[in-house]
């Protein structure tokens, strides 16, 4: 089924709004002002202005769909990022910022609207998994992206995780954000990248929850450890590894985080970068 746009705005490039202030007179060196200091000012205050991406609100099948484009894509991946339970594509776009990453990373990147208050819980259910997958095939062949990575929160995370055990070949890599694992390790189809995180203060999802999760996903993935070694540091964080695995498979925690709590930019970073690398 083709996208059919309804609503579309444009994350303009902050050269392109300080030609537009500067025409109208606005912005003058004058009274001590210079402008390469109030562009870097504007730069720190307003990331997002430095992007020239366009994000576009758009119904696949009878469902809302929040598509952000980088400027130059060239031969972009795809990520798409889903919501938890009782959240929406506003909250999901807050909560993990990776629309801030489409150009600098090269991402197309989705953020879908369940079409009830979540995604369906069971692993066995077809509903959303066979949404997912034809909304992945349908922007890849669109866009002409390269490899495809799911994320998703809480509910959205429990969903990634079932899509990843139960798919093979649709997916290179997936991240739980505060996701129940809900399945045995002999339940999934084949070794997947995989990133477990929590935040150490959740109580809807225990953090004790996410050491099991990646635990199942360190069999899932032929490991020969849990996820306990080579920590690395992230924003508000860090970041375990289990080894020798036919897939990458990590844990990341961040320090004193709540279940809603919006995962820092910097670690946002390191999950892309993650995806990105356990995908290469």
């Amino acid at each position: 089924m083709v996208l059919q746009v309804y609503k579309i705005s444009r994350i303009c490039s902050i050269e392109n709004i300080a030609q537009k202030i500067s025409n109208h007179g606005t912005i003058r060196r004058r009274r001590g002002i210079n402008m390469r200091l109030f562009l870097l000012i504007i730069a720190i205050i307003w990331p997002n202005l430095l992007s020239a991406r366009t994000e576009t609100l758009e119904r696949f099948q009878n469902r809302d769909v929040l598509i952000v484009v980088p400027d130059a894509a060239r031969a972009p991946d795809l990520l798409v990022s889903m919501h938890g339970l009782g959240g929406n594509i506003n909250f999901q776009r807050g909560y993990f910022r990776v629309n801030e990453l489409a150009d600098s990373e090269n991402l197309v990147i989705a953020i879908p609207k369940s079409q009830g208050p979540g995604w369906d819980f069971g692993i066995n259910q077809a509903r959303d998994k066979n949404f997912i997958t034809a909304l992945m095939a349908s922007l890849k062949q669109r866009f002409g992206t390269n490899r495809t990575f799911l994320v998703g929160h809480s509910n959205g995370g429990l969903f990634a995780q079932n899509f990843a055990c139960s798919t093979e070949g649709i997916i290179d890599g997936f991240a739980s954000l505060a996701g129940a694992t809900t399945f045995r390790a002999q339940r999934c189809a084949n070794p997947v990248p995989a990133l477990i995180e929590n935040g150490s203060a959740d109580r809807i999802i225990p953090f004790r929850a996410a050491t099991r999760g990646c635990s199942i996903w360190a069999s899932v993935n032929g490991c020969q450890s849990d996820c306990v070694n080579d920590q690395v540091a992230t924003e508000g964080g860090d970041i375990k590894s289990a080894s020798q695995c036919l897939a990458p498979t990590a844990l990341m925690t961040i320090q004193g985080a709540g279940h809603l709590t919006p995962i820092p930019r910097g670690a946002v970073r390191d999950i892309v970068a993650f995806l990105k690398g356990a995908g290469a």
